[in-house]
């Protein structure tokens, strides 16, 4: 591979890495912008601070990402010329009409406006003339030791880019050629940088370090053209912007940030160098509307740099295939020659190879056991001489031990080599076109050492009929030698072993990864759907406490994933662990109908959840992993369904587990594009998507289903899949999982015993299953998947005087929605019966037009036994609970607190929490501040202390032990928390060590927070 093909290659892995970096900052703005929508709901006024940082931060990385679209413009440019020297032959060096017309070719090939040589005399070679550049172009007068760039005013005010490399090797007209320039325009050169807004309002700019401008362009209201240091020396600047400073970073080429007042309009300038070229690359943008550029400029940005990478990647690959036909091409013939030398060499080789091995074993015999036996002209073995070297290989002293004989040597052999050696040396014997050598290894039985491997060399002189006269051997003990081959193998299947582990190691981190990216859309869209409704419906405090309830069960799920994304070392060593744990399936359904409630109101889908026959409510299982299956399945299964489809969840419970276990199978079904039979065989196979899911425009990594499938194999499960093209699929997760101890309520009602009940859905499954629960609970239960079915059964058993005593109508049905349903049967029964509606949506929108047409209490889809059961025994009493209970906060009123934080976000979150719950903060912002309020403070003038971990001069472990090392009691032993991000067991460990009393995580969860609060301070 040459040298220009290497470059090639890491040009490409470098663009790999910006559009990895470019990702990887769009996700950070993302998840910056949805801090920034959280902060703006919840804290209004560090909303217009929050929103400044962020948009800082986003133009800096804007112009960053520019100003490497201008380096990398002039590297391609750079290239170009290298690639087009690389294509110079000695025909286009012949004259200076050939040299023109190659000269006419590369500038026409690569769109520049000039394509130049220049010798060592300062003679400047162009498509159209020859001339002295000396004058013209003022590098050309020094040593060019690497790529130059210069700008120039060669047409009036026209603006243009000089960018020259040295030329080594190539001369013409008897001179050497030095260096090789092209001219650009700067405005075509710099056209994917300088696009400025249409409205006016967002301008991009090239200086030099100097303050001098690169461009015509205009610079919002600064003249165009003009020195920008020259243009800002009198602008009115912002607290914490400095001219100076900005002059400063200039001239030195740093990168920074100002913003300032010119000409009555407030705007921001954000600057950084251009690499290798001794540029400044600006953005200003006009203040009232940063936040609404940022988004459309980085799109433009990324877009182009993709573009351009894709074209360069292109390029390179096209100029790699060239230079490689052409070596093919000219390499084939030799190639062929090259392969009948090879043969003559090998067989010659070979040859000498036989001889050198015989030699060597000549040489070898002073040192290694000599044998030797006579024939007669019968090929009759006559004699056999063991050298005494030999005997004592074996362990014996003298020839009466170890006699003479060929038995006294085959009598030793390895029951397992005997027939094998003997056969080798009865072949060598009796070989008499004598091109048989006899080389043989195996097993002796040693007098004092037992078995050991030897190797057995010789070689048989032969009269000129080819019979054996001589036969001559080496005997060799090789068995540290075979033990030692053995221990590498050992240590090659070890290294294997270790290989393929590292690689299930780094597959296992690199599925997971994708997994989290695939399943953190799905809690994230929840909680930007209910914030956006909570904001909403401000005024409404109902709704905004259960849309904050969604938003902190989605929020829980998010943090979950991310804990795993941080824990990578169980990961890689492929140790993704079960944990099982007390788990409520009603509160998984309702949680998973949460957290996909956004997206399957937005993609306008239909959405089910119900259950059957499901005894055992609570169990022992990974509720993370669990959860992770299900949405899984649910983001696909949405994924592959248009709007207006049906997505649908049900679990059922089996009767065939054993003795404290419970069967369930969850069932995930959607009327989508569907499968191919073909993919069904490998649609749990990782990186596996139809050819249909691509040609649709469906987006997806084809890791889910095989993240899926390994989550139900840890969990001891199995999962299958149906489905039929253009009708839909149904996966189907069966689980056995542990029962909870106790008893499963199952016991009649008794107020309700034989009294009558109607279900009325559209569903025959919901029917079936909530019908079985009414017969559970006592009760004689009657069902119509009609609603107008349940009008007339309302009226038939009024007048035979045997009324329903409780109705659970489902809220959407066909022929009629169920609030006219309820409507019509509260004019024939009256106001006292209970009537409930059984819904899978979200009914805060009708709610009060349901109780006014007479509806009781609602119950969210699917309904568990537990759930009903609590409905009909305390038959609907007024639910909800206030967010904060006061006599939570009552034995906290007056506490005070030592907050010690050094982020002041935090410190403003903490603070209002706790002073809401009655404590009375005190805050420092290190633990050297702490330890010196603790030291000056007397017992009992603080009652806890929440201590962050990480600060910049003292670390909170630190701080810990120093006040525990305190002599003031009542102080040194005041109770301690830490309240970090530092989530993980190791982190509680240390905690604990350093002599903390308790461990909170962050984000904050308040409940275990002042749970915790309670138990240290009681």
């Amino acid at each position: 591979m040459d040298g220009s093909q290497v470059n090639g290659i890491k040009e490409k892995q470098k663009k790999q890495e910006v559009a990895l970096a470019i990702l990887g900052g769009a996700v950070i703005a993302a998840i910056l912008l949805v801090t920034t929508i959280w902060v703006l709901t919840s804290a209004r006024a560090g909303t217009k601070q929050a929103v400044k940082r962020v948009s800082e931060f986003y133009l800096e990385e804007l112009a960053g990402r520019r100003a490497q679209v201008v380096s990398e413009e002039l590297k391609t440019k750079v290239t170009y010329m290298e690639n087009a020297l690389a294509t110079l032959e000695p025909g286009d060096l012949k004259n200076q009409e050939t040299l023109r017309r190659y000269l006419g070719k590369i500038k026409k090939l690569y769109g520049v406006d000039r394509f130049v040589l220049v010798d060592e005399n300062g003679i400047a070679y162009t498509q159209h003339s020859t001339s002295s550049g000396l004058s013209r172009y003022g590098f050309l007068s020094g040593e060019l030791t690497g790529p130059a760039v210069q700008t120039v005013n060669l047409y009036g005010a026209k603006k243009q880019v000089i960018l020259a490399i040295p030329v080594e090797g190539i001369s013409f007209e008897g001179a050497q050629v030095k260096a090789c320039f092209i001219q650009v325009d700067m405005n075509e050169l710099l056209s994917s940088v300088m696009l400025q807004s249409t409205d006016n309002e967002t301008y991009c700019n090239l200086y030099h370090q100097n303050g001098e401008s690169l461009t015509d362009e205009a610079f919002g209201y600064l003249t165009a053209g003009k020195n920008v240091l020259s243009e800002l020396e009198g602008a009115d600047m912002e607290y914490g912007s400095s001219y100076e400073q900005m002059k400063e970073d200039f001239a030195n080429g740093r990168r920074g940030q100002i913003s300032f007042n010119y000409q009555g309009a407030k705007e921001d300038l954000c600057y950084v160098p251009v690499e290798g070229t001794g540029w400044m690359l600006t953005i200003l943008v006009r203040d009232n509307v940063i936040s609404s550029q940022i988004g459309s400029i980085s799109y433009g940005m990324m877009r182009r740099g993709i573009i351009q990478i894709v074209i360069t990647v292109l390029v390179m690959l096209a100029v790699f295939l060239v230079l490689i036909y052409q070596s093919r091409k000219s390499a084939r013939f030799l190639l062929e020659q090259e392969k009948a030398d090879a043969n003559r060499i090998r067989r010659a080789y070979a040859q000498i190879e036989r001889e050198r091995i015989a030699m060597d074993n000549i040489h070898a015999a002073m040192e290694s056991g000599l044998w030797s036996m006579e024939f007669n002209a019968n090929a009759e073995l006559v004699s056999c001489m063991w050298s005494d070297v030999f005997r004592k290989m074996l362990g014996y002293e003298n020839e009466e031990d170890f006699p003479n004989c060929l038995e006294s040597w085959s009598g030793l052999l390895h029951e397992e080599d005997k027939k094998r050696v003997l056969k080798e040396y009865w072949d060598t014997v009796y070989d008499y076109t004598n091109e048989k050598t006899y080389d043989v290894e195996y097993r002796l039985l040693t007098k004092h050492a037992g078995w050991r491997w030897f190797h057995a060399a010789g070689r048989l002189s032969r009269r000129e009929d080819g019979s054996p006269i001589t036969f001559v051997g080496l005997f060799v003990d090789i068995d540290d030698e075979r033990k030692l081959k053995g221990q590498l193998e050992r240590q090659k299947v070890d290294l294997q072993d270790a290989l393929a582990a590292a690689q299930h190691a780094n597959k296992a981190k690199t599925t997971f990864l994708n997994n989290m990216s695939h399943d953190i859309r799905t809690p994230m869209n929840a909680i930007i759907g209910f914030t956006s409704l909570a904001a909403a419906h401000i005024d409404n405090k109902e709704q905004v406490q259960d849309y904050l309830s969604k938003i902190t069960t989605s929020s829980n799920h998010l943090l979950s994933l991310i804990n795993d994304v941080l824990d990578m070392s169980r990961i890689e060593s492929g140790k993704v662990k079960i944990e099982e744990k007390e788990t409520s399936l009603p509160e998984v359904m309702h949680d998973l109908k949460t957290i996909v409630q956004a997206d399957i109101t937005s993609k306008q889908l239909e959405f089910y959840l119900d259950t059957a026959d499901v005894v055992n409510e609570h169990v022992l299982c990974d509720r993370l992993r669990l959860n992770q299956v299900l949405l899984n399945l649910l983001s696909n299964a949405m994924k592959f369904t248009m709007p207006g489809g049906l997505v649908g969840v049900r679990i059922l419970q089996k009767g065939n587990a054993p003795e404290g276990f419970a069967s369930y199978e969850f069932q995930v079904k959607d009327t989508g594009i569907g499968m191919s039979k073909e993919f069904q065989k490998h649609v749990f196979e990782p990186f596996e998507r139809e050819r249909t899911s691509t040609i649709s425009g469906i987006q997806g990594t084809g890791l889910g289903m095989a993240i899926t499938k390994n989550i139900v194999d840890m969990m001891g499960g199995e999962i299958a899949v149906s489905s039929e093209e253009g009708k839909g699929s149904t996966f189907t997760v069966s689980l056995q999982l542990r029962t909870c101890s106790g008893p499963v309520r199952q016991e009649v009602i008794p107020e309700l015993k034989g009294l009558r009940a109607l279900v009325a859905d559209d569903d025959f499954n919901t029917c079936s299953s909530v019908t079985k629960m009414l017969a559970t609970v006592g009760m004689r239960p009657d069902w119509t998947t009609s609603g107008k079915e349940a009008v007339l059964r309302t009226q038939l058993a009024e007048e035979q005087n045997d009324s329903y005593a409780a109705y659970i109508i489902d809220w959407l049905m066909p022929d009629m929605n169920g609030i006219e349903v309820v409507r019509r049967i509260r004019g024939l029964i009256g106001d006292e019966t209970p009537i409930i509606i059984l819904t899978a949506y979200d009914w805060s929108d009708v709610e009060e037009e349901a109780r006014q047409a007479g509806v009781t209490a609602f119950c969210s889809k699917p309904i568990f036994l537990s759930e009903l059961r609590e409905i009909l025994e305390s038959p609907f009493a007024a639910q909800g609970l206030d967010a904060v209970d006061p006599d939570d906060s009552s034995s906290f009123e007056g506490k005070k607190i030592l907050l010690v934080e050094d982020n002041e976000l935090n410190q403003e979150i903490a603070v209002e929490i706790l002073q809401e719950a009655g404590f009375v903060m005190d805050v420092a912002d290190d633990g050297t501040v702490a330890v010196e309020k603790l030291k000056a403070a007397g017992p009992g003038q603080y009652d806890v202390v929440l201590m962050d971990i990480q600060m910049p001069i003292l670390n909170g472990y630190d701080a810990t032990k120093q006040i525990r090392a305190l002599k003031s009691p009542g102080v040194s032993d005041i109770p301690i928390i830490a309240m970090t991000a530092n989530a993980f067991d190791e982190d509680k460990k240390a905690a604990l060590e350093a002599g903390m009393n308790g461990h909170i995580a962050k984000p904050i969860d308040i409940p275990k927070l002042m749970g915790l609060l309670k138990e240290v301070l009681n």
